[in-house]
């Protein structure tokens, strides 16, 4: 008897062991979606829908792949074809498009390097990249629309609960360009740091103050990225 037991609270132990984790805590580069996780959590916004601009991976260092997981569905845009590649295989329930966002429409010159999650639009940036010891591998021009288009088009006049943005030098002309009087997403994600190689850069302290005054304000910094929120969603406990 003793020994059925025995074996029987070794066969439960050992499944539970060997059973696989639903998803990791978190995705993101530093724990971004964790905290942002946080933020809805408080709200009660339990699907939160998004927009990933230059996410690169569709799992790995992604601030989006978390809610993903757990239902939430939205758009991932990329100007590398083979990044939205992996979306496609991926992330099958979300919209995932092959275009540049800037701060005019047009089709631009897009540099693909080997350290391929540094791909820029940013000529300033590229030659920032290749002094840091980085190699342009090729050169495409991909279509590059406006982000304000882009939530008209997918979230009908409304903005989306998450904007994530990490655009290798072309952040600020993403942020600077959106409509906030007709668009106001309730935490923004944004790379907020200028990139070196051992992760030491300076802070964008003009980024974020615009950010800012936009009626936002800087609930957390990872280094990498600034996560704001809206003042008027998170002060007036607005839920929906």
């Amino acid at each position: 008897m003793i020994n059925k037991v025995l074996k029987k609270i070794r066969f439960i132990f050992l499944e539970k062991k060997s059973a696989p984790v639903p998803y990791k805590s978190s995705f993101s580069q530093s724990g971004e979606d964790v905290i942002i996780e946080y933020l809805f959590g408080l709200r009660k916004v339990s699907l939160p829908s998004f927009i990933d601009i230059g996410g690169y991976d569709p799992v790995h260092g992604n601030n989006t792949y978390k809610f993903y997981l757990k239902g939430s569905t939205g758009v991932n845009i990329d100007a590398d074809p083979l990044a939205i590649d992996k979306f496609n295989q991926v992330r099958a329930k979300d919209v995932n498009i092959n275009i540049g966002v800037g701060s005019t429409k047009a089709v631009l010159p897009f540099y693909i390097l080997e350290e391929s999650s540094l791909n820029t639009f940013s000529e300033s940036e590229l030659k920032a990249l290749i002094l840091s010891g980085q190699k342009l591998k090729n050169t495409l021009h991909i279509p590059v629309m406006l982000i304000n288009e882009i939530l008209e088009k997918y979230f009908r006049d409304k903005a989306c609960d998450l904007l994530s943005i990490d655009a290798e030098g072309v952040d600020f002309d993403i942020i600077k360009s959106l409509d906030f009087k007709k668009y106001t997403p309730k935490v923004i994600c944004i790379e907020s740091i200028n990139y070196t190689p051992d992760g030491t850069g300076t802070k964008r302290l003009d980024l974020c103050s615009f950010i800012e005054s936009k009626d936002y304000y800087e609930y957390a910094n990872t280094n990498i990225n600034s996560i704001f929120v809206n003042r008027n969603w998170w002060f007036n406990r607005i839920e929906s």
